[in-house]
């Protein structure tokens, strides 16, 4: 199944370089993949956001684990 056809919330993913979490101490309410325009083909991403701001954006290149 595609990432972007899974209705599962995503509760963490983990990166080559650290993590983010739903509901730990850097207050990150939400992550949401989505998806970008690339050269060839569409790119996942993750919109890592702190109540209704996005704190940050992760490629998908860059996730080692996603926890739903």
């Amino acid at each position: 199944m595609r990432i972007m056809e899974d209705t599962r919330t995503v509760k963490s993913i983990t990166l080559e370089d650290g993590a983010y979490s739903v509901g730990t101490g850097d207050n990150v309410t939400a992550i949401i993949p989505y998806e970008e325009c690339g050269e060839m083909a569409h790119v996942i991403w993750f919109k890592i956001l702190r109540g209704e701001t996005i704190i940050t954006r992760v490629s998908g290149k860059y996730v080692v684990e996603i926890v739903y």
